[in-house]
């Protein structure tokens, strides 16, 4: 017992790292050498490079994305002080005659100091060798002042956002006592699993307490929520983590293995910002353009985590490790349960699975929000990129798995595959994290960092997807139309690849709300969709992914979804049973029609049920009562 109480003391103070680097190492992202004369945007990136060498180091993911977000806007905020090409975030302090390169360095020297960042770096070297690029005068000066301003309003700004609120470890919330709630994991040591679990929760009330960025509330994004156990939709993903994540006897293929340990990278922040840098090389991009991307995208992935986490505790799912070991009496027939189960790869080096519940998992959302991001800034999915993982973990050895990547949706999807094939989380739990981080980043595009005195063709102020009777209803406003031409109405069955399904012509110049909708056969289980916006000079912008489930495999529907007093089951005579489930899938009662296939359900607290259709097949559909 006092063995016991050794380790699992070591294992709180080393997993505060959670979601972290297996080692510290700094980051090894070739640096250009700094040149009498920076050019374009060389300072924004030489030093987003030293920002990610300091922050490589164990710290949680999710305060490294938030000692990220508030360098970056430091950095923008400084050059748009000088030419506001973009809405600044905290400073107003205009400069006109302020050096650019000397406010960058400035602004990032002072915000890692600020932060106490600099540990045992050479900071102050890099800040010396950074101003000695730049002539003196007036001019240097002025920058010096503004940089160093740019990062104490943006820390003052913060300085009351929640942070010195977390508690670090917790013994609550307890653990779950019911199938599909929330368990402790098998503790690790130098990520070799022990016979433990570890009895505390981590960052437990970070998604409550972290005041956002710019979205509204963390849980503005929140979604649905996680399949109920006695699912058909459960045991598919069940079945597939329990086999292609096994740590033993798995039935990976050799690409799912190197997939996997690519993206096994603890630390999201530095591999996403490798990835972004790689956009970055093969375009020309100014100093202020190259800031705006990296404050988008640092902006919504700390966004992502804080809502990812708000979400996670609000549902308290458990993790696929406790999952396929209590299987036996999780009361799902369709699962076989296996007592000695672990994922392929540890998480960190204190867990197998990290401490904290499952649905919607956060590194899919880092994964969707830096896709989306890139995508809406370059006005297109495609790209071209090699990069090799980034990754500390002691199961992947040297040399590193290198992946291409022509497209920026393939690289997020790949990343929420990951999460399967090394064990960490179900399907739907990575997809979902990745479409909520999807939707973050869609907001802070449209919402902030946006570009001063100009206007979009078309502003966009809403766009939803209804599933009515197996047909996805899209309705979209705008607020404001300047030389719009069409939308491309586009769909795709896997959130990756888009076609257009059809054009819809726009009302043209326009300072008042315009209404526009389209409907469409729903085919698949998952449909998504997203509006091209085109102008009459052939320039276009995207909306946000928009995902809506079909379920329209048989004749059986259940509407209207929301309900208030009643529903309506189309196609209920060809069932034999109609069960009425709660959310974590126990049977509340049998449904008995009252004439026309229609149900009374006034006697439903409002919450999420699961209404369960046997027949032939089974078919489970969620169920909001309003």
């Amino acid at each position: 017992m006092k063995q016991f109480s050794k380790l699992l003391a070591a294992s709180i103070s080393l997993a505060l790292i959670m979601f972290t680097s297996f080692k510290k190492e700094t980051n090894t992202t070739a640096i250009k050498k700094i040149e009498a004369d920076f050019a374009d945007n060389d300072m924004v990136m030489y030093w987003n490079d030293k920002v990610a060498t300091v922050l490589s180091v164990g710290m949680p993911q999710p305060t490294r994305t938030r000692y990220f977000a508030i360098i970056q806007i430091a950095v923008h905020d400084a050059l748009n002080n000088i030419t506001p090409k973009y809405k600044s975030y905290s400073l107003d302090e205009r400069t006109q005659n302020a050096d650019p390169n000397a406010a960058v360095a400035s602004a990032a020297y002072w915000a890692i100091k600020g932060l106490n960042r600099e540990g045992s770096f050479p900071v102050d070297d890099w800040y010396a060798e950074s101003l000695a690029t730049v002539p003196d005068g007036e001019s240097k000066e002025l920058g010096k002042t503004l940089g160093k301003h740019a990062a104490e309003s943006i820390i003052a700004n913060r300085a009351n956002d929640g942070f010195t609120q977390i508690i670090p470890a917790s013994a609550n919330p307890p653990n779950g006592v019911n199938p599909g709630e929330y368990r402790s994991t098998v503790t690790a040591v130098n990520s070799v699993p022990t016979q433990n679990l570890f009895t505390l929760r981590l960052i437990a009330n970070w998604g409550t307490v972290m005041k956002p960025y710019v979205i509204d509330s963390n849980q503005q994004f929140r979604p649905a929520g996680p399949y109920a156990i006695n699912t058909n939709e459960y045991t598919a993903d069940f079945n597939e983590v329990k086999s292609k994540g096994a740590r033993v006897g798995s039935t990976r293929t050799a690409a799912e293995e190197e997939k996997g340990k690519f993206w096994s990278e603890g630390r999201q922040s530095i591999i996403w910002n490798n990835f972004v840098r790689k956009a970055i090389e093969s375009k020309k991009m100014d100093a202020w353009e190259t800031a705006r991307l990296f404050v988008l995208m640092h902006v919504s992935m700390a966004e992502s985590i804080n809502s990812a986490l708000n979400a996670s505790y609000h549902f308290y799912y458990w993790r696929p490790e406790t999952a396929v070991r209590l299987a036996a009496t999780d009361g799902n027939d369709s699962t076989e349960g296996d007592a000695d189960w672990l994922p392929s790869l540890s998480e960190s080096p204190t867990s197998v699975s990290s401490p904290v519940p499952s649905y919607p998992n956060g590194g899919a959302a880092y994964g969707g929000t830096t896709a989306e991001i890139l995508r809406l800034f370059f006005g297109s999915d495609e790209t071209s990129i090699d990069i090799t993982t980034s990754s500390t973990n002691p199961l992947v050895p040297d040399p590193k798995p290198s992946f291409h990547f022509s497209s920026f949706s393939q690289a997020a999807r790949d990343n929420s595959l990951s999460l399967i094939y090394n064990g960490w989380d179900f399907r739907k739990s990575a997809l979902d994290g990745e479409e909520m981080g999807r939707q973050i980043a869609a907001y802070v595009f449209t919402h902030h960092f946006s570009e001063q005195g100009t206007s979009l063709p078309v502003t966009l102020s809403g766009f939803s997807v209804q599933n009515n009777l197996c047909t996805a209803n899209l309705t979209w406003t705008t607020a404001t139309q300047q030389n719009s031409k069409h939308f491309d109405v586009q769909y795709s069955s896997d959130g990756v690849n888009f076609t257009t399904k059809d054009i819809v012509a726009a009302g043209g110049n326009s300072s008042v709300e315009k209404h526009y909708s389209y409907s469409s056969n729903l085919t698949n289980k998952n449909n998504y969709f997203r509006l091209r916006l085109v102008d009459q000079d052939g320039s276009a912008k995207f909306s946000p992914v928009v995902r809506v489930i079909g379920n329209c495999g048989g004749a059986v529907t259940v509407y209207p979804n929301p309900a208030k007093n009643r529903i309506y089951i189309q196609g209920a005579e060809k069932l034999k049973q109609i069960q009425l489930l709660d959310v974590q899938g126990r049977l509340i009662k049998s449904l008995q029609s009252s004439g026309n296939n229609n149900f009374d359900i006034q006697f439903l607290k409002p919450g999420t049920y699961w209404v369960k259709m046997i027949g032939d097949e089974v078919q489970t559909f969620k169920l909001i009562k309003e």
